[in-house]
């Protein structure tokens, strides 16, 4: 019989920790409580908690997780154009996005909006 690999206590570490970092569709999981102090640069336009209370301006606790990371990095990335998001959300890193997003999907899921 051959050798048996065991892997080390640091190796399991790492591996439970990458697999509770990561969700199932490949994106990282965000951090809520980061995600809820980046969310400051939000309310102006989206409202406390992300309720807007602007017809222009989309509710984003309304929106899902991926939805939203999918549209920062299109405004990031210039894919969509807006004149008011694209100079935000070109400030913002793939983790900044990812804890807004976690964030905001959390607070709808605890129903914080009417």
């Amino acid at each position: 019989m051959g050798k048996r690999r065991v892997m080390s206590d640091k190796g399991v570490a790492l591996l439970v920790t990458l697999s509770l970092a990561i969700t199932p569709n490949g994106h990282t999981a965000g951090d809520v409580e980061d995600g809820m102090r980046k969310a400051a640069m939000c309310v102006s336009c989206h409202g406390a908690d992300g309720v807007s209370e602007h017809d222009g301006w989309p509710s984003l606790v309304r929106l899902d997780k991926d939805y939203i990371v999918s549209q920062l990095k299109a405004y990031r990335d210039r894919a969509r154009i807006s004149e008011w998001m694209n100079p935000v959300a070109q400030m913002l890193s793939d983790k900044d996005i990812e804890d807004l997003a976690a964030w905001f999907s959390q607070r709808r899921l605890q129903g914080s909006w009417q």
